[in-house]
């Protein structure tokens, strides 16, 4: 039965190879003149939305608002007038007391469904930020190079009363809290599919070498978030 099923894969990997040639010899070769000719040149003119100290992530809604993320957890709203200039205001400042300064805040998320008022996510957007060791109780914490915690990843879930209100009123809820060994490659990323559905890149809090316990082996670790 073995040799049989080896037989067959051995066929199939022969038919698909030999296939592939000749599909490969029936396409037309094309001149390096033909693949300039079909390049095209993208003329664009940069436009000054905003200036901020230390922005660090932006994220868009479906009105062509525009909030920026510093590092200080200060949000900046840009919103576009109807003479085709922007206008920014102070949106938010999210920093608190045990705030992990150094680190600060890393991205900034909205919900798609943000302006849709019978949706679950209406008036809803996603911070990532860094807090000191010790601040809570981690739901996550990593398999190697947790023996001393650096600091805590949190995302928090802020939900305004009105998403057309030029500064944030609202409340906020802790949704998900990492432990992290190291200062870097931590949670950097957030960001939702168009089901609502929140994805979080999370590196393994590492900077250093590769050893036998060091936090960067928790890239390949399934136990580590």
């Amino acid at each position: 039965m073995l040799s049989l099923l080896v037989g067959v894969a051995c066929y199939v990997g022969t038919k698909n190879i030999a296939t592939n040639k000749q599909f490969a010899a029936e396409l037309p070769l094309m001149s390096e003149s033909e693949v300039i000719r079909d390049s095209f040149v993208l003329n664009a003119t940069p436009h000054l939305l905003a200036r901020t100290n230390t922005p660090v992530h932006i994220a868009s809604d479906v009105l062509g608002n525009f909030y920026v993320l510093q590092k200080n957890g200060e949000i900046i709203r840009i919103t576009p007038t109807e003479s085709g200039m922007t206008v920014s205001t102070s949106y938010a400042k999210l920093a608190v007391e045990n705030t992990a300064t150094g680190i600060g805040f890393s991205a900034i998320s909205l919900h798609p469904h943000f302006h849709v008022k019978e949706s679950p996510g209406y008036g809803k957007f996603y911070v990532v930020s860094a807090e000191t060791a010790g601040s809570g109780a981690p739901d996550f914490s990593p398999e190697f190079g947790n023996d001393s915690e650096h600091h805590q990843d949190v995302i928090h879930e802020h939900k305004t009363i009105e998403p057309l209100l030029g500064n944030f009123r609202g409340n906020s809820r802790e949704v998900v809290r990492f432990s992290q060994p190291g200062a870097e490659n931590n949670v950097e990323s957030i960001a939702f599919d168009h089901l609502g559905q929140l994805y979080i890149g999370v590196g393994d809090g590492s900077s250093s070498e590769v050893t036998h316990k060091s936090p960067s082996k928790n890239a390949s670790s399934l136990t580590s978030a």
